[in-house]
C-alpha cells in the first residue's frame, strides 16, 4: 500500500519532567499516577533499601513518553524528602493500587526514617568521571553539606595555585603567564575538567623545575562515593546515596565513538560497590530508552564484550504501560504519507464514518475522546481494524511480557506479519483480529502446557480442526473468541453478540448463519442470560435428553421452594444503624415461603426463636397471579414485628428453568455419568452457568426492590421500600423497636451468639477470676490478652466493676439502666426459684429473647450469670436429671449452651435451718477439705459426709446394723448427690421430721457412731470367740488371747517338732502362736490373713463364723496329728538311718489324682522285669521323700 512508509519509525517521545530542576517541585511529584509497572518497580527498589539487600543496581528501559522520568522524580522525593507530609497524597495513590507496597513505604520511610541523598546525573557532554563528581558535589551543595565533599586532586591543584599567589608571587606570575586567564583555569578545575588538570600537572613540572604533582595518584570514583556515604551516615540523617543517571541512552549514543575503557570500568566498579554496600547504602539507577545491547550491538567484539559485562551487572527493568502511548507508538510505526493518506480517507470517508460509529458503540476505547478515536485509532493505526489495535499490545503483553513483538508484527516480513498479509495494490483493506491469532499462534502454542493461554489455544484448535480450511468466516469466529478469552479483559472486551459482529465485520445474515451453525454443531455455547458466547469441547452424548429425563424423574420429589433453598439460598440483611448504635451485629435471615406454609404457621414468635438470626425476611413464592390479592389480605393479619414479607406484584414462572438447573447440577455430581466423556463436565458447567444467570435475573425481577415489582409487609402493614439500602434501615427500625433494652457493650468479639474458641477461653478466665473473688485490680488478671479486654469493655467501661490500682469490686448500681435491668431480671428469676425448681431455659430466653426487649447475645450472658450466681452461691443449687452440680465457671458455660437441661433451686433460709446446718457441718467437720471454690454450706456438708463414708473400711460399709444405718450408707454411696435435696428434704423425711431440726442431727450422729464403732465391735467379738477355743477351766478368767495362744503353744512345742504330718499352713499357725503379738487387734489381723487370706476390715457379716470355725479346725488338726505321731497305729519304718512316717488314713483321691496314680502304675508295668522290685521300692521311696 503506497500510503504507508515503513522506513520512518519515530525513536521516542519527550517528557516534560526534568529531575534536576523538578526535584523539589511537590506539585509535579503529587501528579504522579501509579501504574502496575511503576508500582512493581517501586516495590523492588524499596526492598533494596533493607540493609542486607544486594539488589541495588538497575537499568530502566522504555521508549519516550512512558513516564520514566516522572517515576524517577517520585522515587527521589520518597527517598529524600525530610518533610513527609507533602508526600501523603502520593502514599494514598500507591495504597489504592497496592497495599503491600504502601506498607513497605510506611515501614521504610515513616518508621525506619530511611533517607537517601539523590545524586542526579544528566547528559552534559562531560565524561562519566566528571559527571559523577560534579553530580555528587551539586547534591551536597543542594543540602548545604558541601563540607562532606572529600578532597580531590582537583582541589589540591586549586590549593597550590592559591598558595603560590599568597606566598610565592614569582611562581604565581609564571603560572598566570602560562594560562593567561587564571580565574577560568581555576573554574575548570572546580568543574573537575580532567584536561585542565593534566595541563596543570605539566605546568607544575615546568614552574617547579622538574617537580611532579601527584597528590592522590588517581581518583577511584566508587571509593570516592563510599567515603561520602560513610560521612553522610556519621554527620547527617542520610543513610546513603541514590544515583540516578537520567537520559543514560544519550550518554551511550555519545560514548560509543570515544575510548570508553576507563568509563566502562567506572560503571562496573560502581555496580559492584552498590551490590556490596550493605548498611552504607549506595544505589544506582540508569534510565535508558533501549537496552545497552541495542546501542552497542554494532561495536567491535572487544568493546561489545566489555559493554555486555557492564549490562550483566545491572538488573534490566522494562517500563512500558499506558495503552494510549502504545497506540501512539503503533501510529508512529504505521507512518503514512500525509497527502496521500488525506486523499485516501476522503475517498473512503463513508467506510471510515461507519467504522467510527461501530468503534464508539464497541466501548473498547471508552476512555478516549471521539476525536482521538478518529485521529489516532481509526486513521493513525490504519490499516489495523480498531479491535485489532486494541488487542495487539494486550496480546503482546500476554505472550511476550513486552511490546517488542508489536514492532515485529508491524515492521518485519515474517509470515502472517503486517507486511506479509497486506496486499500490494492500493485500496481500503482492514486487518481484523483473526490475523493476530495467526501471527501469535506460535506464542500461544509454546506457553506452559498448564497455562490458561495454552488451554484456550488448545480448545480453539480442537474446534478449528473440525472446520474446513476454506470456511474462512467460521474459522475467524473461533479465532476471535479465543483472542477475547486470552486477553481476558471482561470490563472492556467480552464475547457478546455485538462485539463479535464488530470483530468479524461481516453482514448480519452471514453472522447469524455462522453463529447458528457453530451452536448446532456444539462448537460454541451461547449464554443468553448474560449475552456471552463460549467455545466448548462438546461430547458425543445427548445432554439435553439426560437433563429432561432427570427433570421428569425428580418433578414429584422436590418442591420449587426446596429447589430455591438448595440452589439459591437466602442471605442476611444487617441492621446497620442499630448495630452502629449498640456496638453489635443484628441481622434478619432471608427465607423462601409459600402461601400454604404461611397459613400453617400460627405462632410467629416461636418461629423467630428457632434461629440465631434476629428475625426473618420471607420471600413469598407465587404459584399463580390469582394468589397475590389473597396473600395481601392474609399478610395484614400477621403482626409479629420480627418478620418481613416480600410479595412480588407479578407472577414470574421459574419452575421449569429451576428444575432444569437442578438436573444439570445432579448430572455434574454424578461421577459415573461424567466419566463417560471427557467433555461432559465442561459442557454441563456452561449449561449450569447459563441457567444460573437466567434464574438469578428472574429472581432479581421478583425480589429486588429497584425493579419496582415488589411490596414489603411488616406488622400487618405494607411498607414503602424501593431500594436495597432501605431494607437495612427498616430492619434497624424493627430491632430498635424490639430490642431497645439491650445493653451497649463495646466488644464485638464477645457480643455475639457464637464467640470464637479463643474468646471462650478468655471468658472462662474472667469467670474464674470472678469466682476466686480476690479483690485485686483487674480481678487479678494482667497483660493485654482478650480476657483483660473483656474485663475492661464488659465490666469496667460499663460501670459494673470499680477498678483502681489497689482493688476491684462489683458495684452494679453504678451501671446504666439497661445493665441494671439485666441484673434485676436475673435476681428476680433466682428468687422466683425459692423452694421450687425452675428450668434455666426460662432465664436464658428472658435475656436473649424479645419478651423483655433485651435480645442479649449468648456470648455475654455467662458474665452476668456468673456475677449473680456467685452473689447467691450459698443459697442456690443447680441440678440436671436429679443430680446436683458444683457451681463452677465451667458449669455456667454449659448452662449457657444447654439451658434446657438444667434447673435452679433457691433455698429459703431461717435461723432454724442455719442451726441445723451448723450442727451437721460440725458433725462431719473432720472430713472437710479446704478449697478455693466457694460452695453452699449444704454442699460442703454432703461432700464431707461422702468423704466420711469413703473413709470407712469394707466391713463398716457392708455390715448391717439397722435400716436407718443402711439408708444413710446407701445414700452416700451415690457419686452424684443432689446436696440440697438430701440435706433439706430426704434426711428429714426418712427420720420422721416435718422439717429440719437439731434433733435430726442427733439421730444422724447416733447412726454415724454406730457405723464407726461396728468394726471395733467386730474385733471384740472375734477376740472373745477365739479365746473360747483355747480356754481351759483351769485358766484364770482374766487371761488374754495372747496368753491363751502362748499357753497352747507351750503345751505342744515339745511334741510338734517330731510330727512330720503337719501341713505348711498348720506350721505357720503354730509360728503365730509361738510369738503372739501383745496387740490383740494386730494378732487377730495376722490370724485372719493366715487362715482366710483376708484382712478383718474386708470381712462381711458371715466371715466371723467362718474364721472361728477355721481356727478351731486348725487347732484340732494340729493336736490330732501330734497325738497320732506318738501312738502305735502309725506305721514307722526305718531304712538307711532314715525315719519315714506313712499316714495310713484313707485319703479320697481327686479325678486328677486318680489319673496320676493310674499313670504311675502303668509306667511300672511297662518296665516289667527290666527293673527289679527292690529298685522299684527305692524309686518310690525317693519320690515320696520329696513330699515329706
Amino acid at each position: 500500500m503506497s500510503i504507508l512508509d515503513y522506513k520512518k519509525i519515530e525513536q521516542g517521545f519527550k517528557y516534560s519532567v526534568n529531575l534536576k530542576f523538578d526535584l523539589n517541585n511537590i506539585h509535579k511529584v503529587k501528579n504522579y499516577i501509579p501504574t502496575s509497572t511503576g508500582i512493581n518497580q517501586l516495590k523492588q527498589i524499596i526492598l533494596s533499601l533493607f540493609e542486607n539487600s544486594k539488589d541495588r543496581r538497575r537499568i530502566m528501559i522504555g521508549p519516550y513518553g512512558k513516564g520514566k522520568s516522572h517515576f524517577a522524580l517520585m522515587l527521589l522525593a520518597l527517598l529524600s524528602y525530610k518533610d513527609r507530609e507533602p508526600l501523603y497524597p502520593v502514599y494514598e495513590k500507591i495504597k489504592y493500587k497496592d497495599k503491600e507496597t504502601y506498607d513497605l513505604i510506611v515501614d521504610i520511610f515513616e518508621e525506619k526514617k530511611t533517607r537517601l541523598l539523590p545524586v542526579i546525573i544528566q547528559e552534559n557532554g562531560l565524561d562519566l568521571r566528571q559527571s559523577l563528581l560534579l553530580a555528587v558535589r551539586e547534591a551536597l551543595e543542594r543540602e548545604n553539606i558541601s563540607e562532606l565533599m572529600p578532597k580531590t586532586f582537583f582541589h589540591s591543584a586549586i590549593e597550590h595555585i592559591y598558595f603560590w599567589k599568597n606566598n610565592y608571587s614569582d611562581t604565581y606570575d609564571k603560572f598566570i603567564d602560562a594560562v593567561e586567564d587564571g580565574e577560568k583555569f581555576i573554574y575548570n578545575l572546580e568543574m573537575y575538567d580532567e584536561h585542565t588538570y593534566l595541563h596543570f600537572t605539566d605546568l607544575y613540572t615546568k614552574i617547579t623545575s622538574g617537580g611532579r604533582f601527584n597528590p592522590f595518584n588517581t581518583i577511584d570514583v566508587a571509593e570516592f562515593y563510599e567515603e561520602i556515604v560513610i560521612k553522610l551516615k556519621e554527620k547527617t540523617d542520610f543513610d546513603g546515596i541514590y544515583i540516578i543517571y537520567d537520559e543514560f541512552s544519550k550518554y551511550l549514543e555519545g560514548s560509543l565513538s570515544r575510548n570508553t575503557a576507563n568509563e566502562i570500568k567506572i560503571l562496573q566498579d560502581l555496580a559492584e560497590k552498590c551490590e556490596a554496600s550493605g548498611e552504607n547504602q549506595l544505589h544506582i539507577l540508569l534510565i535508558s530508552h533501549k537496552s545497552i545491547n541495542q546501542y552497542t550491538h554494532k561495536l567491535p567484539k572487544e568493546k561489545l564484550d566489555a559493554w555486555r559485562a557492564v549490562e550483566g551487572r545491572f538488573k534490566q527493568i522494562e517500563f512500558i504501560n499506558h495503552s494510549s502511548q502504545i497506540y501512539e507508538i503503533i501510529s508512529t510505526v504505521l507512518y503514512k504519507d500525509i497527502d496521500k493518506f488525506e486523499n485516501f480517507t476522503y475517498n473512503n470517508r463513508e467506510r471510515f464514518d461507519q467504522l467510527y460509529k461501530y468503534t464508539l458503540e464497541s466501548n473498547l476505547f471508552k476512555d478516549f475522546e471521539g476525536k482521538d478515536i478518529d485521529s489516532l485509532i481509526l486513521k493513525g493505526c490504519y490499516p489495523l481494524h480498531p479491535s485489532a489495535t486494541f488487542m495487539l499490545p494486550r496480546l503482546s503483553e500476554k505472550v511476550a511480557q513486552n511490546d517488542r513483538t508489536i514492532f515485529t508484527f508491524l515492521s518485519s516480513g515474517d509470515k502472517n506479519s503486517l507486511f506479509d498479509i497486506l496486499p500490494k495494490e492500493d485500496g481500503f483493506y482492514t486487518i481484523y483480529p483473526d490475523k493476530l491469532y495467526d501471527y501469535f499462534e506460535f506464542n500461544f502454542k509454546k506457553e506452559t502446557y498448564n497455562s490458561e493461554v495454552h488451554h484456550i489455544w488448545r480448545k480453539a484448535e480442537n474446534v478449528l480442526n473440525k472446520i474446513q480450511e476454506d470456511d474462512i468466516t467460521t474459522r475467524s469466529f473461533i479465532k476471535c473468541l479465543a483472542l477475547i478469552n486470552i486477553i481476558n479483559a471482561p470490563n472492556l472486551l467480552t464475547a457478546n453478540i455485538e462485539t463479535m459482529k464488530f470483530l468479524l465485520g461481516i453482514s448480519i445474515k452471514d453472522f447469524e448463519d455462522t453463529l447458528n451453525n457453530l451452536i448446532n454443531n456444539r462448537y460454541i455455547h451461547y449464554v443468553r442470560s448474560i449475552d456471552q458466547i463460549k467455545i466448548i469441547e462438546s461430547s458425543d452424548i445427548d445432554i439435553n435428553y439426560h437433563i429432561s429425563e432427570i427433570t421428569e424423574k425428580k418433578r414429584s420429589q422436590i418442591s420449587v421452594k426446596n429447589l430455591l433453598a438448595d440452589h439459591f439460598s437466602g442471605y442476611y440483611e444487617e441492621a446497620k444503624k442499630y448495630n452502629d448504635d449498640y456496638e453489635m451485629t443484628r441481622f434478619f435471615e432471608y427465607e423462601y415461603i409459600t402461601y400454604k406454609e404461611l397459613q400453617q404457621i400460627s405462632d410467629w414468635s416461636k418461629k423467630t426463636d428457632m434461629t440465631v438470626a434476629d428475625g426473618f425476611i420471607y420471600k413469598i413464592i407465587l404459584h399463580s397471579s390469582d394468589e397475590i390479592s389473597e396473600i395481601k389480605e392474609y399478610l395484614k393479619s400477621i403482626v409479629e414485628p420480627r418478620v418481613m414479607f416480600l410479595l412480588p406484584q407479578e407472577f414470574i414462572n421459574i419452575e421449569d428453568i429451576l428444575r432444569e438447573y437442578d438436573s444439570v447440577c445432579y448430572l455434574l455430581n454424578d461421577n459415573n455419568f461424567i466419566s463417560q466423556d471427557a467433555y461432559l463436565k465442561s459442557e454441563l458447567t456452561l449449561f449450569k452457568q447459563d441457567l444460573f444467570e437466567e434464574i438469578n435475573s428472574k429472581l432479581q425481577n421478583m425480589y429486588l426492590p429497584e425493579k419496582g415489582n415488589l411490596e414489603y409487609y411488616n406488622g400487618g402493614k405494607s411498607i414503602g421500600i424501593y431500594k436495597r439500602s432501605q431494607i437495612s434501615r427498616e430492619v434497624s427500625r424493627i430491632c430498635e423497636q424490639v430490642f431497645y433494652n439491650c445493653p451497649v457493650i463495646k466488644n464485638e468479639l464477645i457480643n455475639r451468639s457464637n464467640p470464637t474458641g479463643a474468646i471462650v477461653s478468655a471468658l472462662k478466665k474472667v469467670l474464674n477470676a470472678i469466682f476466686e473473688n480476690k479483690g485485686k485490680p483487674m480481678l487479678g488478671l494482667a497483660g493485654n490478652g482478650p480476657d483483660v479486654f473483656i474485663v475492661k469493655t464488659v465490666l469496667i467501661n460499663t460501670g459494673i466493676l470499680e477498678n483502681t490500682e489497689e482493688y476491684s469490686k462489683f458495684i452494679i448500681d453504678n451501671a446504666d439502666e439497661k445493665i441494671k435491668n439485666v441484673f434485676e431480671l436475673i435476681d428476680a428469676f433466682i428468687f422466683s426459684a425459692s423452694n421450687k425448681t425452675k428450668c434455666m431455659i426460662e432465664l436464658i430466653n428472658l435475656l436473649s429473647g424479645d419478651s423483655q426487649n433485651i435480645g442479649m447475645r449468648k456470648g455475654l450472658i455467662p458474665i452476668f450469670l456468673g456475677i449473680k450466681f456467685f452473689e447467691h452461691r450459698d443459697k442456690i443449687a443447680i441440678s440436671s436429671n436429679g443430680v446436683e452440680y458444683e457451681l463452677t465457671p465451667d458449669l455456667i458455660m454449659v448452662i449457657n449452651d444447654k439451658p434446657e437441661k438444667f434447673n435452679i433451686y433457691m433455698e429459703k433460709w431461717n435461723v432454724k435451718k442455719q442451726r441445723y446446718i451448723d450442727d451437721l457441718r460440725k458433725l462431719f467437720r473432720s472430713n472437710e477439705v479446704e478449697t478455693n471454690i466457694i460452695f453452699p454450706e449444704y454442699e460442703i456438708i454432703v461432700k464431707s459426709m461422702r468423704r466420711w463414708f469413703l473413709s470407712l473400711n469394707k466391713y463398716q460399709k457392708d455390715h448391717y446394723i439397722s435400716n436407718d444405718c443402711e439408708y444413710l450408707k446407701s445414700s452416700l454411696r451415690v457419686m452424684q448427690i443432689n446436696s440440697r435435696e438430701f440435706v433439706f428434704e430426704k434426711l428429714p423425711d426418712k427420720f420422721g421430721f416435718d422439717t429440719v431440726d437439731v434433733e435430726l442431727v442427733n439421730d444422724i450422729s447416733n447412726l454415724k457412731r454406730q457405723i464407726d464403732d461396728s468394726y471395733y465391735d467386730l474385733l471384740a467379738k472375734t477376740e472373745n470367740q477365739i479365746k473360747s477355743i483355747f480356754w481351759d477351766k483351769n485358766y484364770n478368767g482374766q487371761a488374754s488371747l495372747t496368753s491363751l495362744l502362748k499357753i497352747w503353744y507351750d503345751n505342744i512345742k515339745e511334741k510338734y517338732e517330731a510330727c512330720a504330718l503337719l501341713s505348711n499352713e498348720e506350721r505357720k499357725f503354730i509360728s503365730i502362736a509361738e510369738k503372739p503379738s501383745n496387740n490383740e487387734e494386730e494378732l487377730i489381723e495376722k490370724l485372719s490373713f493366715q487362715m482366710l487370706r483376708l484382712r478383718t476390715s474386708d470381712w462381711n457379716d458371715n466371715t466371723l463364723d467362718e474364721f472361728v470355725d477355721t481356727v478351731l479346725k486348725t487347732k484340732n488338726s494340729i493336736e490330732e496329728k501330734i497325738h497320732n505321731s506318738l501312738v502305735e497305729n502309725s506305721d514307722v519304718r526305718q531304712k538307711s538311718q532314715e525315719r519315714i512316717l506313712f499316714d495310713t488314713r484313707n485319703v479320697e483321691l481327686s479325678p486328677t489324682g486318680k489319673i496320676l496314680k493310674t499313670g504311675l502304675e502303668n509306667t511300672f508295668e511297662q518296665f516289667g522285669n527290666s527293673v527289679n522290685d527292690i529298685e522299684k521300692k527305692h524309686i518310690l521311696i525317693e519320690i515320696l521323700k520329696k513330699f515329706i
